[in-house]
This record gives structure tokens, sequence and C-alpha cells, in this order.
């Protein structure tokens, strides 16, 4: 990737300034003298990722279309999750009313994208952006497909059990699997008692360094989409997100118990996190 660009759009990632970002990789696109494919495909990533944190669903959407009609044309089928594996940009599109265009990029790439080494992580981030969060502001949730993107966790997990990411992967799968079974109204105990197996798995985690393994740091890309998490990476996000789980579906009690072991580890977390907790707390 041309150091140049990389250069500039980080120190405009510090100024955080999106639209400069989105200018600048919209003439990194059309210039003639760009013709790296897998650099293009981050530049029409990006693009779309910025219009999602400024919520322009339409812009987005117009990007999101060049996107997959570039990965159809130049890349390999393998590649058609790149388009779906960012839950913000989904979330944005949804929001504008594009969440059937969504959803059909990803059942295209579900169906039409083979399975192997180089995709499977880049798949599991793809099925976790599919399912429906309640309480996320997007309306009903789609629990149908939901339930198909839940499933191919699953699979995953079974595809390939001894992946880098397992631990991660698995309390997510877990995670989720209470949001959907609290919306359907279904019997919690075994997924309850398989989350916190997956919970203390990951505690140890959270006693090793933040180093990133083999990780791409420039975001986007199709290698940093693909790569391992640090272990600590793994139990931080995976264990925020059980707990911010568990307190939408009132297991406030349990939530709790959980939030213990960042306490001991004097783990910081931000206000909104702080302010779940507290509202938990208000519950018990």
């Amino acid at each position: 990737m041309v150091n140049n660009i990389i250069n500039i759009v980080q120190n405009l990632i510090q100024q955080d300034d999106k639209f400069k970002i989105i200018d600048i990789l919209r003439n990194f696109i059309s210039n003639e003298d760009t013709n790296n494919i897998m650099d293009i495909g981050w530049a029409y990533w990006n693009i779309s990722d910025n219009y999602a944190m400024l919520r322009m669903a339409d812009e987005e959407f117009k990007n999101h279309i060049k996107f997959a009609e570039f990965i159809n044309k130049e890349l390999p089928k393998e590649m058609l999750y790149w388009t779906v594996s960012d839950g913000t940009q989904k979330q944005t599109l949804i929001l504008g009313g594009y969440e059937k265009f969504w959803y059909d990029l990803y059942i295209t790439a579900c169906n039409t994208a083979p399975k192997t080494n180089d995709n499977f992580r880049i798949r599991f981030e793809s099925h976790r952006a599919a399912i429906s969060l309640i309480g996320s502001k997007l309306g009903e949730p789609n629990i149908e497909m939901s339930e198909f993107a839940l499933n191919n966790i699953k699979d995953l997990i079974n595809e390939n059990p001894t992946d880098y990411n397992m631990r991660f992967y698995t309390i997510t799968y877990y995670s989720l699997l209470l949001v959907i079974n609290t919306y359907l109204n279904r019997s919690q105990s075994e997924a309850l008692d398989k989350a916190m197996e997956s919970f203390n798995a990951l505690v140890p985690y959270l006693d090793m360094d933040n180093e990133k393994e083999n990780y791409d740091e420039i975001v986007g890309t199709w290698e940093q989409l693909n790569s391992k998490r640090s272990k600590y990476n793994q139990a931080m996000v995976g264990i925020n997100n059980l707990i911010m789980n568990l307190i939408d579906i009132f297991q406030y009690k349990m939530a709790l118990e959980c939030y213990k072991i960042f306490e001991e580890k004097r783990i910081s977390t931000n206000d909104y996190f702080k302010s779940r907790i507290e509202h938990a707390k208000s519950n018990v």
C-alpha cells in the first residue's frame, strides 16, 4: 500500500476529519496511477466506514454499491464478505432504509463465497455484524436473519475449533444466543452456563500484554479484518460485550458478577459502560 496515503489517512483519523478522509480516498481510487486492487478495496471500505460514522446512509449506500461491484469484477469470490464485515456500516445503512441491500450482500456472500482459511476470520466478523441486538435503535430486530447468522457462527466454531481467536468467538456466540433466546422466550439455563464457561476461559487473558500478534494496524484492509486478535483484546471485548448483553436481557446479578473482574484488575471502561453498570446496580 502507498505509504504516503497511509500516513495522510492516519493523520486525518487523529484529527477526526472524516470528510477529508473521504475526499482523499476518492481521489486515490480515481487516480490513474492507483492500480493495486487490494488498496482500492481498502479505500472503498474506509469511505463507507467514514460515511457510516457520519450517519450519512445515502452516501454510504452509493459507495457500497461501487464497492460490491468492484469486488465482483476484480477480486475472488471468497472476498465477498469484505462488504459486510462491519456492524457500524450495517447499522447506518439500516437506519437509512437500506436493510434489504445489506442483507442481500450478506446472503450472497454466504451462498457464493467459498469457505477458506483466508476468509475464516472475516466470515466471523460478517456473521456477528448480521445479528440484530435488542434495543439497538434499529426497530424490530430481524430475528430470522439473526438466527441464520448465529448458526453460521456455530458452524464456523465447529469448522476450526483451534483457531487463535476461538475463545473470543465462543463467548460472542453465547452472548448473542442469550439475546436471541430472550427475544424468543426460550430457556436460558444452558446458554447462561456456557456463557459463564466462556467467560472463565477468557479471564486469564486479561493478565496478558495487549500486543498485536501479526496484526495489521491499517484499519479495513483484508489482512486486518482477517487477523489475530491479541489475547488481551479477546478478553476485553468479549467480556465487555457479555456484560452488556447480560444487562440487556435483565441478568443484572450475573452481569455485576462478571464486572467484578474488571474492578479487581482495575481495568478502565468508558462512560457508556459505566452508565450501564449503574443501571444494573439500580435494578438488583
